[in-house]
């Protein structure tokens, strides 16, 4: 499994598209709406991004082991949500500072996010090789990326 780094300075803000951090997109500031403090920055994406994402997601479903095999989409999500868990505290502290909302309910919206990651992965953990299991198939959709 690849691990995603964070760029040397997170507050500039950047895309991550197809393995890459990218500088396209305008900067734009992150505002507190309670204070008016900056918080950080970080990059508009437009229809070129989303459609660059969009054909990297593609790539990753069709040539990689993630649409064939569960174990591969059970330990990512695992991860994701274990890695979220370590950090719910600064999670929601930064959620309640971007849009405004009381920290106890940020914590919860985190915390049950934590929760739900935890219950994806854990029918594909469960079940061995052979085993019938349900499959998630990447569903196409037509979006208007004017």
């Amino acid at each position: 499994m690849t691990t995603v780094s964070a760029p040397a300075d997170a507050t500039t803000g950047r895309n991550y598209i197809a393995g890459e951090w990218s500088d396209s997109g305008e900067l734009l500031d992150s505002i507190s709406p309670s204070t008016g403090q900056v918080l950080g920055s970080y990059r508009s994406a437009g229809r070129g991004e989303a459609l660059a994402a969009i054909a990297a997601a593609r790539r990753t479903f069709d040539e990689t082991d993630w649409s064939r095999d569960p174990r591969v989409r059970s330990r990512a999500i695992s991860e994701l949500a274990d890695r979220l868990e370590a950090r719910v505290d600064e999670v929601a502290l930064s959620l309640s500072r971007e849009n405004g909302k009381r920290l106890p309910e940020t914590t919860w919206e985190v915390s049950t996010t934590v929760d739900w990651f935890e219950g994806l992965a854990g029918p594909a953990q469960r079940r061995g090789p052979g085993s019938r299991v349900v499959r998630v198939f990447l569903v196409e959709s037509r979006c208007d990326l004017r």
